[in-house]
């Protein structure tokens, strides 16, 4: 986490100083054009449905509004002078290129259901070509998509951070976040992870990770140690990988990341919104062993004071932009 803050922090500079590495070998399926522009070879995705990450983005956001939880946008509104921004990109990118970003968010109406709030931030490096808008896929791209659980429930949050940095820097984190606090001992909680009841979809999460983690380490490496501080919300499931090219091209980040990446996307956000949608309909009342509510509080004061996007956001957007989004709206207090 602390290195993932010090990419994030270093992200503008490297837009402004360094020559941005262009991507190779990249599928068939997906058209790229290639752009020379103040001798910088940049690559440009052919596709006019945004950046890297808003397929993963509309994969989420339609099957949470179409499923039997009731959620709805309206019921918890983003102000609409931060639910959209956009800031000029510098560096060796063509004419009128744009960082946007973009803020959603749904709650359902009924206070007692067990899910509470879903939202997501993205951004997405775009610039203006001759047949459309086009995205920069080794540029900013970044999606960070958390579902947090009532807080009278003793369940984990699925938070989801893709990150795609200048430099064919790719940091994937995705997990079912505990929030029981440390044991006695100060280690970590994971035996309250899950109630009873939900142990099932615990051994389907265990069979998650290994498929797309313990089994795919050549393809998605893990992505180093976590600090102590944040151990306390990182779960043995976690699938947390730093994803770049081989010197030799042998390895292609980008390809990986629409395959691979996404198919583990997909599945660990399909089974926690299975699971929160069997609580739904069995309206079941789940006994906590712990202080629920203050192991939530814990979770969003961590996230909003140590949230690595901040300096990026407010180079970008302005501290008071930052500031409002990170704490009205991403890690708003309970």
């Amino acid at each position: 986490m602390r290195q993932l803050y010090l990419f994030m922090k270093l992200a503008l500079f490297f837009l402004a100083s360094k020559q941005v590495e262009a991507f190779v070998n990249i599928p068939t399926s997906v058209r790229i054009q290639t752009l020379n522009q103040s001798s910088t070879s940049i690559r440009l995705s052919s596709s006019d449905e945004g950046g890297t990450f808003r397929v993963f983005a509309e994969y989420a956001w339609e099957k949470l509004l179409n499923s039997e939880l009731g959620l709805s946008e309206d019921n918890i509104p983003v102000p609409k002078d931060l639910e959209k921004n956009t800031s000029e990109a510098k560096g060796p990118v063509p004419p009128g290129t744009k960082i946007d970003i973009e803020i959603k968010a749904a709650a359902p109406s009924d206070e007692e259901s067990p899910l509470r709030l879903v939202r997501y931030a993205l951004l997405e490096t775009l610039t203006p070509s001759e047949s459309g808008i086009k995205s920069i896929p080794q540029a900013i791209q970044v999606l960070n998509l958390v579902m947090f659980p009532n807080s009278k429930l003793p369940l984990p949050v699925l938070g989801m951070d893709l990150v795609t940095l200048p430099g064919n820097k790719n940091l994937i984190a995705i997990d079912f976040q505990p929030t029981a606090p440390p044991t006695d001992d100060g280690e970590q909680n994971y035996d309250n992870m899950f109630p009873n009841y939900l142990e099932k979809y615990e051994e389907r999460l265990k069979e998650l990770h290994e498929r797309h983690v313990q089994n795919q380490q050549d393809l998605l490496p893990f992505g180093g140690e976590i600090p102590p501080q944040a151990k306390r919300f990182f779960s043995p499931y976690a699938l947390w990988t730093r994803i770049q090219d081989d010197d030799d091209k042998s390895r292609d980040a980008f390809s990986i990341i629409q395959t691979e990446v996404f198919k583990a996307y997909c599945e660990y956000f399909d089974l926690y919104l299975e699971m929160m949608t069997d609580l739904a309909v069995q309206k079941l009342a789940l006994d906590a062993e712990y202080d629920v509510k203050q192991g939530h509080v814990d979770y969003l004061n961590y996230r909003r004071d140590f949230d690595p996007a901040r300096p990026m956001l407010t180079r970008l957007y302005g501290e008071d932009y930052a500031e409002e989004v990170i704490s009205d709206v991403l890690f708003k207090e309970l």
